[in-house]
């Protein structure tokens, strides 16, 4: 839906499209989304908004919408909310509405109105968080925040989170098919867990540490038995992990073992 469009989806059951962004609707800037009662699910997009991506300006209207099952490189990212931007909620919703919510900005309002006609229900009657996130009142609209402790089994859900800031714990051995990268201004916490964190790299190349840290970062191991390994980097500068200017690094467990880097 293009800036100044409006998009309207009242029924049916859009499902099985994919794109880069919004699998199922990309709300551009300036452009309405209205949201009736209809059922959007088993759609995919390589990036953000494996339902629907918003940009613009969102209404979710009475009945019960479903915006579920939907996935972006593989992990749950149903209605992702751009910066800036929220659902303003027209009416009262009834059962079986659901709508999973992720988005760019988090402890931000994610609802205008919702408390008006939605009052005395459970935070998660019909808004429920997306991998990695939560959702929580405040002011008597409804916030996404972060998970406290989120559990990672495999790459996808690594990168969906480490975005953030964020506690993660690796519930198993993960391959990194490139670096992770922990951005500028994110806190992040990576429990090993007894758990490899691990490139297959075969040459020292400029990316191919394990992780590149531009953040505040902090390695744990909380096995009990400090088993847990960063490993398999080969890069030019920190095999291991790579902390650029302005980065810090707090290594309280686990071990860095293995890699190499052809410069320092």
């Amino acid at each position: 839906n293009e800036a100044n469009g409006t998009l309207n989806f009242n029924g049916g059951f859009p499902k099985g499209n994919s794109a880069t962004y919004g699998g199922c609707g990309y709300n551009e800037a300036n452009g309405t989304l209205n949201i009736h009662t209809c059922y959007i699910s088993n759609n995919t997009a390589t990036s953000n908004g494996g339902g629907i991506l918003n940009k613009g300006n969102l209404y979710m209207h009475p009945g019960f919408p479903e915006v579920h099952n939907n996935t972006a490189n593989g992990i749950s990212n149903n209605l992702y909310l751009d910066a800036g931007t929220k659902i303003n909620v027209t009416g009262e919703f009834a059962y079986p509405a659901v709508i999973y919510v992720s988005g760019a900005n988090v402890n931000t309002a994610i609802t205008s109105g919702y408390s008006t006609y939605n009052a005395g229900l459970r935070i998660d009657s019909y808004f429920k968080p997306d991998f990695g996130y939560d959702i929580y009142m405040k002011d008597n609209e409804l916030y996404l925040g972060v998970a406290k402790n989120v559990d990672v089994s495999n790459e996808a859900q690594l990168f969906a989170v480490a975005g953030m800031d964020s506690h993660i714990t690796l519930a198993d051995d993960i391959t990194l098919s490139k670096q992770l990268t922990i951005n500028a201004g994110r806190t992040v916490t990576i429990d090993l867990n007894g758990h490899k964190l691990q490139r297959n790299v075969t040459e020292n190349a400029q990316y191919n540490m394990v992780i590149d840290n531009f953040g505040s970062l902090t390695i744990d191991d909380g096995s009990g038995t400090n088993s847990g390994q960063i490993t398999g980097g080969r890069a030019v500068n920190g095999g291991g992990i790579c902390c650029e200017a302005g980065s810090t690094l707090t290594f309280t467990g686990g071990t860095i073992t293995s890699n190499t880097a052809s410069n320092t």
